[in-house]
């Protein structure tokens, strides 16, 4: 029951955090996201709407950005040919 709570906290934590990034100018953004790695990247792009998603995007650059796209559509096959 305390890992369900935590569970629950956490995912609490990180919709907080994404809705707090997506308040930010695309330029703020980029400087605080260029110091996280791309795991929590993800997770806040996970559950950002597609505009923050885009604004997202936009703020980690076009090389970054390309590698986490990259990196979660392989983590999706992968994940579809396991089923």
């Amino acid at each position: 029951e305390k890992e369900n709570f935590s569970k629950a906290q956490d995912e609490k934590k990180i919709q907080d955090l994404a809705k707090m990034l997506s308040s930010m100018k695309v330029d703020e953004l980029g400087v605080i996201l260029k110091n996280f790695p791309d795991d929590v990247v993800q997770i806040v792009y996970d559950k950002a709407s597609n505009k923050d998603r885009v604004k997202i995007l936009k703020a980690l650059g076009p090389d970054r950005g390309s590698d986490l796209l990259l990196k979660m559509a392989e983590s999706s096959r992968t994940k579809k040919m396991g089923k």
